[in-house]
Formats: C-alpha cells, structure tokens, sequence
C-alpha cells in the first residue's frame, strides 16, 4: 500500500540521522547514475554510454531552439500491482499509453521535442503486452516524437541528463531526475509522489 510506505518513510526520516540520509542519498544517485542496480537488478547495464549520433543531433536540434525535451519514461504496471493491488493507478490519464498520446497531441505545432524510453524489462513480458507497446510506438514516431523501445541500447541516462521535463509513473527515474535538478512530473500515485516536495502526482 502506496499511502502507508509514505508514512513508514516520514517516520523513518524523523529517526536517522540528517547526514546519513545525505550520505545514503549522495552514494544511491550516484551508483544509480552510473547503470549500478543499488537495491534491484540494473536494467541498463547493457546501454550504451553515449546516444546514438541521430538522437543526439535531435536533442541538439531542438536546444538550439530553445526547444523543451520532455522525456516520458515508462513502468511495468503489473509490478506496480503486485505491491499495491490497484488495477487503475492513472485518475487523470487513463493509462501510460493514454498519458503518451494526449501529450504527443499537445506537441501539434512541434514546440518541444518528445522521448519515449520503454522501460527495457518490457522484454521479459508477454508478446501480447509488447504489441501494445510496439503499435503506440509506431503512432508516437509519426506525431514529431521519438519512440525508443525495450530492445533499444539508447542511454536511459543520458536521456535524463539531457531532459527538462521529466515524466514518469512512478519509477525511481522520477527521483533521479530531482537528484539532477529537473522538472520531475509523476502521472500516477506511488511511493514518492507528494512526499519529495518537487514530485506531484498530476
């Protein structure tokens, strides 16, 4: 249950030290900043240390605009669910793909640059999940965006380093993007939202 790990974690706050959370906190983004796992398997040991020259021309393309990135990284809602047991997590949006779609139709006039980075266990699903996926993708590529798949070698970090804006649905990306000083936007509840002070869910 989301709302009551809040509460563990404000507890658990009031009970440690200020610099051992400093200490704690500076060596988890760190090590997680670099591919590590920390507390769980590292899905992104495998990525490439840099972008691919097209996706790093793009980026570049639109800063030299003065043109927002907006990174949407995708969860596993059925991981989501084994914890806390809510089929429907998404109030405002629908889903993830649905979030996706309204926020590629936002970008009619191509005023910001957006990526999609699936989430690389999306692999391990079924392939009925990843057809869904994979004909989102085939939508979102065509609406000015970019859609980097679950097999893609694309740095999931490098994408964040070069965001602005980052969205998630409650992934530890969420987080991480506050560590580095962006504009973190979560779409759904989860074990953060509300908690970190920049982080709300929407």
């Amino acid at each position: 249950n989301f709302d009551e790990r809040k509460k563990e974690m404000i507890k658990l706050k009031s009970r440690i030290n200020l610099e051992k959370i400093k200490k704690d906190g500076e060596y988890f983004f760190k090590e997680k900043l670099k591919g590590e796992g920390v507390y769980e398997k590292s899905y992104v040991k495998h990525h490439d240390k840099n972008l691919s020259k097209v996706l790093d021309d793009k980026i570049n393309k639109y800063k030299r605009s003065k043109k927002a990135i907006i990174s949407f990284f995708t969860s596993n809602d059925d991981e989501f669910f084994a914890i806390d047991g809510q089929k429907n997590r998404y109030n405002s949006w629908g889903s993830q793909i649905l979030a996706i779609k309204k926020i590629s139709m936002m970008n009619k006039n191509d005023e910001f640059l957006l990526i999609v980075r699936v989430h690389p266990n999306l692999k391990n699903k079924s392939d009925e999940e990843q057809k869904k996926w994979e004909k989102e993708g085939n939508i979102i590529n065509s609406n000015n965006c970019i859609w980097i798949d679950q097999n893609s070698k694309e740095s999931t970090y490098k994408i964040l380093n070069e965001s602005d804006i980052v969205i998630t649905a409650g992934s530890s990306v969420g987080i991480e993007a506050i560590y580095l000083e962006k504009i973190s936007i979560t779409i759904a509840k989860c074990y953060y939202d509300n908690v970190i002070g920049p982080i709300m869910c929407i």
